[in-house]
């Protein structure tokens, strides 16, 4: 059985693709009053697990920095934890890999072969570029998916957390985000937790896992972060 929304929650389905609802689960405080911020979080794991309230892969941190670069009005502040697309022309990226540790908590075989079959060419094409020339040699009905490419001065305020560890998303991932947005003059920070894994949680400490050292202090500071923003608002 799937487990339930929670008390005090609503679904609703916000579009229709091919026969398929894309829902949203919301919350709404007890005591409405005034003008209240919208908090959206980007997670689910229904590519792999078919729900969006089990764990699986994800990749939330891409629709939240796909919203930073193209939704109307953006986002007033991102924060991120150990999230994908902030360089997707790395190494990491462009190059076939065994999988990493954390592969086994779910099943690889339910990933779609549409991963598969439409992105392996374009990594084997970019891996014989130098990391300087990769960007240029996307085709152009492609380049609107590398976000990196569309960061601007209009981005939002920004907020990092990111494992030193992490095998799956790399820490450099994050790191040239942060780059990015200091040299453009937006508010960001980078908090990196050092030996953190991905989903800064420790596997070995049973189920469920135990947070990483230092992650909670990480997410502190994060939570800071967004409130300094909606403070100066």
């Amino acid at each position: 059985m799937l487990p339930s929304i929670p008390a005090g929650g609503k679904t609703l389905v916000y579009s229709t693709v091919d026969g398929h609802d894309i829902k949203l689960d919301y919350y709404l405080p007890s005591k409405q009053e005034g003008c209240l911020p919208a908090v959206i979080y980007y997670h689910g794991g229904g590519m792999t697990a078919g729900s969006r309230r089990i764990t699986g892969f994800s990749a939330g941190a891409y629709s939240a920095r796909a919203a930073c670069v193209y939704a109307t009005p953006k986002p007033a502040v991102l924060l991120t934890g150990y999230g994908s697309a902030g360089d997707w022309l790395l190494d990491h990226w462009t190059t076939g890999r065994p999988p990493t540790s954390i592969a086994k908590l779910v099943d690889l075989n339910e990933v779609p072969n549409l991963l598969a079959d439409k992105t392996a060419w374009l990594g084997a094409k970019l891996n014989k570029l130098d990391y300087a020339e990769r960007a240029a040699a996307i085709p152009e009905d492609l380049k609107p998916a590398f976000l990196q490419l569309f960061v601007t001065e209009n981005y939002p305020p920004s907020v990092f957390v990111h494992g030193t560890a992490d095998e799956v998303v790399p820490d450099q991932e994050s790191k040239h985000h942060y780059e990015q947005l200091k040299k453009l003059g937006v508010k960001t920070e980078l908090l990196l937790v050092e030996n953190g894994p991905h989903g800064l949680v420790d596997f070995s400490s049973g189920i469920p896992p135990r947070p990483a050292k230092g992650s909670v202090e990480a997410y502190g500071r994060a939570l800071e972060f967004v409130t300094e923003v909606f403070n100066a608002v």
